[in-house]
C-alpha cells in the first residue's frame, strides 16, 4: 500500500491510503491537533469523528452509534444503531436488548435481554401497547387507559 500525506492551511494532517482493491482498513484521515479532532473515512466508505478530550477520553461517533472511551478504560454508550434494509432503525445493546422503530416512526418493538416484547403503535388518538400478549390503549384525547385482557388466562 502507499500513503499520502499533507498538512492543511489549519495546521491539520491529511493521510491517504491507497490498498489493494477489497483490502478494508482505513481509507483516509484529517487529524486536528487544534481541536482535538480526527476525521476517519474507512475503506468500506463509514465515516468516524473521533474526538479526544482534555481528560484523555476519547469519543467515536458514526452511523452506528457513539462510543466514548475514558482514561479508566471504561466503555459508555455500548450500543450499536444500523438501518434495516426495509428502512427501519434496529438499535442493540451488549445486554441483548433490542428496539426497532419503523420508517414513519409510527411502530416501535422492544425485547429485554430475557425475551419479554413490547410492540407500540401510535394511533390517530393515543398509542396502543401490547406486552406479551395483553394489549393496552393510552387515549391522550380522554387521558384514560384501558387494557384487553382476553388473551390472559
Amino acid at each position: 500500500s502507499m500513503a499520502r500525506v499533507s498538512t492543511g492551511d489549519g495546521g491539520e494532517m491529511q493521510v491517504a491510503y491507497d490498498y489493494v482493491e477489497g483490502a478494508g482498513g482505513i481509507e483516509s484521515l484529517v487529524a486536528n491537533p487544534e481541536d482535538g479532532t480526527i476525521d476517519v473515512v474507512m475503506g468500506n466508505g463509514e465515516e468516524l469523528a473521533v474526538t479526544i478530550g482534555n481528560d484523555g477520553s476519547m469519543t467515536v461517533e458514526s452511523d452506528k452509534g457513539t462510543r466514548t472511551f475514558n482514561s479508566a478504560g471504561a466503555v459508555l454508550g455500548a450500543v450499536s444503531t444500523s438501518k434495516a434494509p426495509d428502512g427501519s432503525t434496529e438499535i442493540a445493546s451488549e445486554s441483548g436488548a433490542t428496539s426497532k422503530i419503523t420508517t414513519d416512526g409510527l411502530i416501535m418493538t422492544v425485547e429485554s435481554a430475557d425475551g419479554t416484547s413490547a410492540v407500540s403503535t401510535k394511533t390517530s388518538t393515543g398509542v396502543t401497547v401490547e406486552v406479551d400478549g395483553v394489549t393496552y390503549a393510552y387515549d391522550f384525547t380522554t387521558k384514560g387507559a384501558t387494557f384487553d385482557n382476553d388473551e390472559v388466562e
